[in-house]
Parts: structure tokens; sequence; C-alpha cells
């Protein structure tokens, strides 16, 4: 199997932190160690790749923290639950703790990552392998997978060792000599000479491995003998630069040495950099990090001890490897580059940060390295996705339920986006000669277009009023009834800019509500002969036609009598509201004084508020015009608002009645000290039979069908009705008339109430 074209698994966030135990440790030369893990699930990696080892907890301090990266040596394959490392023992805290794990300790292993040491599916050049220590675990890895596949081109291996009891797997190594590849081990430093045996250098691609002194060597003999530097390849140290005093000296807090450094001669510059919100740092040439400062640390979550001397993978590698192969290559060339990118916090979390990306000169213009911030934006992130799964999730809706959306610019009358708009209305209202608006109105049936045009006026112009209509439109021959419901975005001056919302198909659902309507409308209709028969009898009883009555008795038939009162109310509203929800009821225009029917009103409850001790204030306005309104209708209206004031009012409270106009709009206003409707319920009040928990209490007779009758009237009559009420404190309604008053409308009934 040609590890090459292993299939490699889309690691998601998450599963590239993976619960692991410590199953043995072995030592596999003096003080070489292989430390073995088994994983929670498998991973899948490429020879050369490495992964981070964090241990839940150190039995000695160390100021580079719990997380170190080792590169994994046992070649990949699939379903891999098992990956080795090999370390060298130190004093350092970390490998104090990894030393004395017992056997099941729980770690996480984190990756895997890396791609410089990651080869291409095919490459035809010399690849050659120097390593000195224990860095010779990528290149391990690499020629036991080469040692599987059937990759023609040798590798030519050289590791460096002052001590050789300290280098392992000699005996492998020696194994992989005699398999056409070039691997050897040393105690002497390296030497150009060693390369003797490849016969195409000029296009080999040399990975380096090593600790500094090591790569430093390595690389100057190369330069030497005019190797190109891009055909050098390093992970995690690289070749020291001239100007390593420069960046040395950001890692040092004295005083002193921070005026020798021409940036920071000023305090103020560090003091900027240490109080900025933004994460920044200043690597070398190599990305090396010589400097960040502290709101790296509050991002990360790493310490400045673990940033410093690292690189970025410190917390990166979550992007393709594409992206990070055009990103250095923009660095290296000097370009200033801004770009979004995907990194992971010490503790696991993932973070979306801009990296602002700038080079650094020296006084010869040479680059030296780079000064790069991080800007947080995981929260802005998290929104945009969380919009944008809505937003796919709405549309998915919508569509599934045949719902279409629209955008309409209130200002070009153009559309901007109309999804199923067309097949809804079975007419493209971008092509409409005479505009997006008057093209709607065209397909409207005839009996509604006045009402609508006003409604839709109303709701671009008012900034307090909602769009929520129901109209009929001509489709096809056919008339559809559709729902609309829109929202309107303003400027700071609230003048209209879109409208944007939604447009559904209601036909069937109206047919329904028509259908209930004109049961409801006959079983009333079936009801009031014989309660008007027991009314009659019920007054003859009590008057003496038939005879006296004992008090017992007369008792009894008054109770009747009160109870066919009550049902007649009740029918005669249900009979209301079936006229008005099936169309039939007919609107008769008349000029009419608003004061005049208000005032009548109040003389009709006059006898309760009295009782009550109430105080009423009316606020009149005597100059305003008579308005064409259907006076029954208008009266209803009033009727409804001021009986409920006085009603759910208590005894010595104030009740207001004010009636006005401005240029548009008639306004009634009837404002009371009552009981309050309760917040969680207000949305419900003017739904059909809907009664308030409060308002119960205080009348068990009531219909529910008085607020829903008066929003009834006025939607089919071009009006609106608004309310605010808070709990005991009392409630104000208001209703607006259009100035032009309400349409005349034909109809086979008029209203009872």
């Amino acid at each position: 199997m040609d590890f090459y074209f292993l299939f490699m698994i889309t690691l998601t966030h998450d599963n590239r932190h993976v619960a692991a135990r410590f199953k043995k440790c072995i030592e596999v030369a003096e003080d070489t160690f292989e430390a073995t893990f088994k994983l929670e699930h498998p991973i899948s990696y490429l020879a050369g790749q490495y992964v981070w080892l964090d241990l839940p907890r150190l039995i000695a301090p160390d100021p580079k923290g719990s997380r170190r990266a080792f590169s994994i040596i046992n070649p990949p394959k699939i379903g891999q639950t098992t990956i080795q490392i090999l370390f060298r023992k130190s004093e350092s805290g970390f490998k104090q703790t990894l030393l004395a794990l017992a056997p099941e300790s729980p770690v996480t292993i984190i990756g895997p990552f890396g791609i410089s040491f990651q080869l291409k599916k095919e490459f035809q050049y010399p690849l050659v392998l120097l390593s000195g220590g224990v860095a010779m675990a990528p290149f391990l890895c690499i020629m036991r997978t080469r040692a599987l596949s059937t990759y023609a081109e040798p590798i030519h291996f050289y590791h460096y060792d002052r001590n050789k009891n300290r280098t392992p797997y000699e005996e492998e190594i020696e194994l992989f000599n005699q398999k056409g590849n070039t691997a050897s081990v040393s105690t002497s430093l390296f030497q150009f000479s060693d390369l003797s045996q490849i016969h195409n250098l000029a296009h080999s691609l040399f990975l380096i491995s090593g600790p500094q002194k090591f790569i430093d060597h390595a690389y100057r003999i190369l330069m030497q003998h005019h190797i190109n530097p891009s055909q050098c390849v390093f992970e995690e140290h690289y070749p020291s630069i001239k100007n390593a005093d420069f960046f040395k000296a950001l890692t040092k807090n004295d005083d002193a040495q921070k005026k020798t450094l021409p940036m920071t001669e000023n305090d103020i510059f560090r003091t900027a950099l240490d109080s900025s919100s933004s994460h920044t740092m200043i690597t070398d040439i190599h990305g090396t990090i010589y400097y960040a400062n502290k709101a790296a640390e509050k991002i990360t979550g790493f310490t400045l001890d673990e940033m410093i001397g690292n690189t970025p993978r410190l917390w990166g590698g979550l992007m393709p490897v594409e992206f990070y192969e055009n990103f250095w290559r923009m660095k290296t060339g000097g370009i200033p580059s801004t770009t979004e990118i995907t990194n992971r916090k010490k503790n696991g979390e993932i973070y979306y940060a801009i990296v602002h990306n700038s080079p650094i000169f020296d006084e010869n213009q040479n680059m030296i390295g780079f000064i790069a911030s991080e800007e947080d934006i995981t929260e802005i992130k998290y929104q945009q996705n969380k919009f944008e799964e809505l937003n796919e999730h709405f549309i998915l809706a919508t569509t599934s339920a045949n719902i279409a959306t629209w955008e309409w610019n209130v200002l070009t009358d153009t559309l901007l986006n109309d999804n199923l708009l067309e097949e809804l209305f079975g007419i493209d209202l971008k092509k409409g000669e005479k505009g997006v608006f008057q093209t709607w109105i065209s397909i409207l049936h005839p009996d509604d277009r006045d009402r609508l045009v006003h409604q839709v006026q109303d709701a671009i112009e008012q900034p307090q009023k909602k769009m929520d209509i129901k109209f009929r439109i001509l489709r096809n021959q056919e008339t559809v009834t559709i729902r609309a419901i829109g929202h309107i975005q303003r400027n700071e001056q609230r003048e209209a800019l879109k409208m944007f919302g939604i447009c559904m198909d209601i036909t069937k659902e109206d047919e329904i509500d028509r259908a209930k309507s004109q049961f409801v409308s006959l079983a009333s209709h079936q009801m009031r002969t014989p309660l008007t028969s027991i009314k009659w009898n019920a007054e003859m009883l009590l008057a003496g036609d038939k005879g006296n009555l004992g008090e017992e008795q007369k008792t009894t038939i008054q109770e009747i009598y009160a109870s066919t009162q009550r049902m007649t109310l009740l029918i005669n509203a249900l009979l209301d509201v079936s006229k008005i929800e099936l169309g039939t009821f007919t609107v008769e225009p008349q000029p009419t004084n608003l004061n005049s029917i208000a005032q009548t009103i109040l003389q009709e409850l006059d006898p309760i508020i009295k009782e009550k001790h109430l105080v009423i204030q009316t606020m009149f306005d005597e100059t305003i015009p008579l308005v064409s309104v259907d006076p029954k209708l208008t009266m209803i209206i009033f009727q409804n608002l001021l009986s409920n004031a006085v009603k759910y009012t208590p005894h010595d409270g104030k009740i207001e009645c004010e009636i006005r106009k401005d240029e548009k709009d008639f306004f009634i206003r009837v404002t009371d000290t009552g009981i309050g409707i309760p917040k969680m319920q207000q949305e419900h009040i003017f739904k059909k039979l809907f009664r308030a928990d409060n308002a119960k209490e205080i009348d068990v007779d009531g219909t529910g069908l008085g607020l829903y009758l008066v929003k009834s009237i006025l939607n089919h009559t071009g009006g609106t009705i608004r309310f605010n009420s808070k709990i005991g404190e009392g409630s104000t309604f208001v209703v607006s008339i259009p100035s032009e008053g309400m349409a005349a409308k034909i109809g086979t009934q008029k209203l009872i109430s």
C-alpha cells in the first residue's frame, strides 16, 4: 500500500482532541524512550506529521506548560488507534511527568498537524533526510511507511548523534539500507561529502530536523555548496537569522535592554502593544515568536513562556494545507495581508480571527521578520453562522410550505428578492410597465383594492403600524386568498426604505373559516326563534297575563328572562361576526359626527357610571368635520370600547375619551384606570372568544367577541386599532379611521349589535 494515497479523513474541530490512555514506555537507547498511547477513536495522518500531547497534570513545574509537540513514529494505516512517539529524558517538569505515567493514565492527543514534512502524492526528486538527536522521529515514520510502498525513487537518510549509545533503532536503520536506500548513523558532524552517493543534488529535497546547532551547521554546509535555500525544508527549528540579537532582545524585560531597541526607545510603543485588545506578536523570518502581548495570552490561553520560542502552530493547524502554503508565500514575499483564519485555544475551543500580517525590514530594507495581530471575531462568526443556518432553515421551510418571500425597495419601487412570488401571484411583478406596486394592485380583487392601498400606505407612512393583511387576487381566472405579513426597514428619520416579508396562499383555510362562519350563522339563526319565543312567554308571565305568580315562581321566571337576554346578545354577536367573516355585511357610509355617537353611548352607560362613581373626562375636538362612516358600525366600536372601560374600571376610577383628527386620520382614544390586561395575554386580546383571566373574574357572562368584532370591522373598512395596558393600572385603546372614511360595501345583511 502506497502511503501517498492513504485515505485522509476530514477531521472536525471536535475530533482533533482525542482522549487517549498511556500504555507503556520503553527505553530504546540511552536516555531515549518510545511511548505508546491508545486512542479513544481512530485518527488518520500522513507520515511526517506530528501531534500535541497534553498531560492532565505535571508532577513538577514547567514554564512551557503541559503540552508538547511530538512527531508520530509508527506508520499510518486506516483505523489507526495507536500512536507512538520518541523523546529524550530531561529535567523538565513535562518529561519527568511523562516518564512517571502509570499504565492507563488519561492524556489528550491533539492533531494531527504539520505540512512541512508532508510529501506530495508524486515527486520526481531524491529525498534527503538529515536529522540530529531524537529529531529523527518524523523521518523514522517516513522510512517505515516507505518500506510499505512501491515508490521507486530512493530515500537518503543521515542521522547524527555525538553519543552513539543514544541512537535508537540502529538495526532497523541498517535493514532499511538494504532495500536500495541510503541510511547511516554517524557520531561526527555532518559533512557535504556524506552526500557523495547522491547523483542529483541540484534537484534534491532536503528535510532537516534537529536541535538548533545541528540545523545551523547543516544549513551552512549546504549553502556553502550552493544548494538553493528553497530545497531546504524545516519543521520546528529553522536556521538562525542574522538579526537574532534584535529579536532576542524583545524577550528581555529589563528597561535598559528595551532602550537599546530602535522600535522600543519610547515606552509608549510597548505599552500600546501590551494594552491592546488585539492579539499581537512579533516573529522572525521563520515565524518563531519573540514577542506576544497580554491579549495573546487571553485569546489563545497559552502563557507567554509557552509561546516564546514556538511558532503560531501552537494554536493553528486547522486550515487546509493550501491556505498555509499561500499564506506563507505572501508573507515571505513581503506582502502585507489580511485574512480570516480558524484557530484553536489551549483548552480546545475553536476561535475565529482576522489576521493582519506585515513584514519588518532592517535599515537595508531586508525583510527580517513579521508583526502580526489577530482580532477575535468568534462571536461575530457565530452570529453569522447562526444567521446563515437560520436563513437556510427559513428558505427550506418557506419553500416546503410554498410560502413566498419578498423584499420591496419602497424608494425605487423594485423587487430585490421574490422567491416563489411569481408562482404564487401568477405574474412577474418586476415586469409590470407601471412598476411593482401598481402591477400588484392590478391583480387585486376589485372589492379589496381601496382597502389594501390604504393599509399598505399606512404601514409605510406610520412607523407604529404593522402590516398583516389578507386580500384576494385574480389568478388564472380564479379568486385566491393571500395573507401578507411585512416588516419595514427605516432610516434614522423613521422614513421607510424597504419592506420585506412573506406571502402565503390561505384560500383553503379561508374556505374552511367561511364554512365555519356559515355554520355559526345558520345555527345562530335557528337558535334565535326559540329564544325569542321563550323571551316573549317570560315577559307575559312576568306581566301577569297568565295569572298571578308567587314570589318563588316570579324569581325563577326572571332568571329565565335574564338568561335569554344573555343568550340573545351572544347569538347576535356571533351573527355579526359570521357576517363580517363571510363578507356579507353591508357598509353604508354617511356623514357622521363622531362626538355625537360617543355622547350617545356614554348616556346609555350613565347609570353604571353613576353607580360606580366613575369620573368621565371627554376631550372632543368640536372643530373636526363630519366623517363618512357607517353609523351602525361606528356605534359598535364606541359601544365595545366604552362599555369595557366602564365594566373593568373599579369604583371611583377615571375614564378618558378623546376624539381628534390630524392630516390623514380621525383618532378615538379611550383610556381607563381599570384592571389592565396581563402582559402574557395581551397578544391574544383581539382573538375570537378570548377573555383575559382577570376579566373573567369580574364579569363571568362576557362573550369574548367585542374586541374581535371591533378589530374585524376596522380591518374591513380601512381602520386600525392598537393598545397598551399594564396590569392594575389600566388600558388605552386607540382607533384610527382614514380621513376619507369607510368605503361603501354592498352586502346582503346588516350587523345586529
